[in-house]
């Protein structure tokens, strides 16, 4: 048979990454958009940012100066940080170039479906080890694949919102053969940190993004904390020259210059999360699981698509997301505003009452 219609053909076999739902009259409480950061703010930052960009020129200066900040941010040398398009983009890289496409990957289930996406795309093997009952780590399932040369731990966890304790990634990353990719998207919003780990781990890498604590989804900015070998093949190798535009570079530069108020946000959005969460427990039938990104996972006890379209029918657009660690039909919201964590609450209140 022919090689090229052989691969279209597996390719085409391949789900690829289901886009949200578009509702545009809906409140968007399904994408884990930082909504809280008001859009005055990140209009203020566009509008200095503007003024330093000269778009006849290429990026280079405010690449260095984005990647030196970063550092300074995490509290490690630049030397040890590489930007890309997004987080998505660097997780694409390392898969694509630096992972051996013939070794084994193994990750936890659920975990961030765009990564078994990429796993399928480029064709490489994925062993996936459940989360126990209470959504926990099994690091002896996940150190037990002795073939594997990535393992992939999301911590926070999407879709399941939980960070995974401490001490267990610590070892994992410790007794772990291979690479190991801790994707860190939602880290500004839980209890610790690991970007540092690298100088301590050199087979680990941590992702970063401006996406979520920073309100710069549009922006596609995103990081990632290495070895300096990985470091320097990810800046130097493995990307195209200018992978990120002059105006995300300094926009995100922009916001790295106003953490204090980012930090207001992180933290209204952990205290709106467990406002929000405890005022659901309270409700008939509803789940609420522990928490320590902007999100909530949930279930109503095998209505998900009741609740679900009974939202919708309310203006209220959250997230299906089915089995989740054992868990049957569960749905997923993000934390907004307490004006619209409040419509939503309304919302459900009314949807389980029913």
């Amino acid at each position: 048979m022919n090689p090229l219609k052989m691969q279209l053909d597996r390719l085409a076999r391949i789900s690829c990454y289901k886009k949200p739902d578009c509702h545009p009259h809906a409140l968007q409480m399904d994408t884990n958009e930082n909504m809280c950061l008001p859009r005055g703010f990140i209009a203020r930052l566009a509008a200095d940012a503007m003024k330093r960009v000269d778009f006849r020129q290429y990026p280079d200066g405010l690449m260095d100066e984005l990647t030196r900040r970063l550092g300074k941010f995490v509290g490690i040398s630049p030397e040890h940080v590489a930007v890309g398009s997004g987080s998505d983009q660097l997780l694409d890289l390392l898969l694509s170039i630096i992972h051996d496409r013939r070794s084994l990957i193994v990750t936890v289930r659920p975990t961030f479906s765009f990564f078994l996406d990429r796993c399928r795309l480029h064709g490489i093997k994925v062993k996936e080890v459940p989360l126990r009952e209470d959504l926990s780590l099994d690091a002896r399932g996940l150190l037990s694949e002795q073939k594997a040369g990535l393992c992939y731990i999301c911590s926070p966890n999407n879709p399941t919102g939980n960070q995974f304790e401490r001490e267990t990634v610590l070892d994992i990353a410790r007794r772990f053969k291979g690479l190991v990719l801790i994707d860190e998207a939602y880290v500004e919003f839980a209890r610790y940190s690991l970007k540092r780990v690298p100088l301590r781990f050199p087979n680990v890498v941590v992702l970063g993004t401006m996406s979520k604590a920073f309100g710069l989804a549009g922006a596609r900015v995103g990081y990632a904390t290495a070895s300096l070998r990985v470091a320097r093949l990810l800046r130097d190798l493995a990307q195209c020259p200018y992978p990120v535009s002059s105006m995300s570079l300094a926009l995100a530069s922009c916001a790295l210059q106003h953490t204090r108020e980012a930090r207001r946000t992180w933290n209204f959005v952990k205290a709106e999360r467990e406002r929000v969460s405890e005022t659901m427990r309270r409700f008939p039938g509803v789940r609420v699981f522990p928490s320590d990104a902007n999100f909530i996972l949930f279930n109503t006890g095998g209505t998900a698509q009741k609740i679900y379209r009974s939202l919708l029918d309310r203006s209220v657009l959250v997230r299906r997301i089915g089995k989740a660690g054992g868990h049957e039909d569960c749905l997923r919201v993000t934390i907004g505003t307490r004006a619209m964590n409040d419509t939503f609450l309304r919302a459900l209140f009314a949807a389980v009452n029913r």
